[in-house]
């Protein structure tokens, strides 16, 4: 069995919040500004088992909820296997809940395969995933 970090990750329960980004002493979210001077939210090191708060890429607006509850998994799952699965490597998800690890897979053309024993969810991830693979890419045509 491969571990991605020895340090324990935490999950969140389907259902309930975490929070997930760094806030400062009056409860305001940390950014780290880029070179090109773009403000990137701070990841808290426990939502993803680092030792260190993590720079996260997002699209950040002014529907936060929004972000969190769609963009925000696909593009944290983007981010993960950008940096730390190999090309040819085939990505299993025993829980697939709502599919974004499996559209993040197939985003970032990682082979995958995955598991849900919940029918309700295996429909809505079904569905949501067959949406994602049926629209053209711009890499399609190249």
């Amino acid at each position: 069995m491969l571990r991605i970090n020895k340090q324990k990750m935490k999950y969140s329960l389907q259902g309930k919040r975490i929070e997930v980004y760094e806030r400062d002493q009056d409860g305001n979210i940390k950014f780290y500004e880029s070179d090109s001077g773009e403000k990137i939210p701070l990841i808290k090191k426990e939502v993803v088992g680092f030792s260190e708060p993590t720079i996260f890429y997002a699209n950040i607006s002014n529907k936060l909820s929004e972000v969190l509850a769609k963009q925000f998994g696909i593009a944290l799952y983007e981010w993960l296997l950008n940096r730390y699965a190999k090309p040819n490597d085939i990505i299993l998800d025993t829980h697939v809940g709502s599919a974004s690890s499996l559209i993040a897979c197939y985003n970032t053309n990682h082979k995958f395969v995955g598991f849900e024993l919940d029918e309700y969810y295996y429909k809505v991830s079904k569905q949501r995933l067959d949406t994602e693979m049926a629209q053209m890419r711009l890499s399609d045509f190249m």
